[in-house]
């Protein structure tokens, strides 16, 4: 998933997110994309799974309500 394509997930998603904090917040979304899209890669995954794996960074806190 392209730069830009990430962007309008982040956008599209942001208003679900409960809590947004510097430890779990876009910047800890992006390390997690980039070790996904690492690993998708490693792995030769079809470009259907690697997608998923894209998607999947930017949804894993949304129904965070704190940092614990």
């Amino acid at each position: 998933m392209d730069g830009r394509r990430k962007r309008d997930v982040v956008n599209e998603l942001r208003p679900w997110v409960l809590v947004e904090s510097g430890l779990h917040g876009v910047a800890h979304w992006a390390r997690v994309c980039r070790f996904g899209d690492y690993l998708s890669n490693r792995m030769k995954l079809p470009q259907a799974y690697r997608d998923c794996v894209s998607v999947f960074p930017w949804t894993h806190d949304l129904a965070r309500y704190d940092d614990s």
